[in-house]
C-alpha cells in the first residue's frame, strides 16, 4: 500500500526526489501513491523491491490491468 511505501521510505531517509528518481517516475506520482490516490503499478512495485532488495511476492490474484496501468502515461 501507499502508506507502506511512505513508511519504507521515511525509515531509510530517502526523499521523494530521490525515490522517485530511483523509480523513474515524477514526484508527483510517487506522492499519489504515497497517499493512495492511485495504485502503485505491479511493474513497479517489483522494481521497488529489486532495487532495495526486499523479497517479491507474486500476488496470487493478478489480472491483465496489474501489468499496464493505462492511466499513467508519466511513467513512460
Amino acid at each position: 500500500t501507499g502508506s507502506e511505501f511512505k513508511r519504507f521510505r521515511v525509515e531509510r531517509n530517502l526523499s521523494k526526489i530521490q525515490l522517485a528518481h530511483d523509480l523513474c517516475v515524477t514526484v508527483y506520482t510517487l506522492d499519489s501513491w504515497e497517499t493512495d490516490r492511485r495504485s502503485i503499478p505491479l511493474p513497479v512495485q517489483k522494481l521497488f523491491h529489486l532495487l532495495y532488495g526486499i523479497p517479491f511476492v507474486q500476488p496470487q490474484n493478478i489480472n491483465k490491468y496489474d501489468y499496464v496501468t493505462l492511466n499513467t502515461p508519466e511513467l513512460f
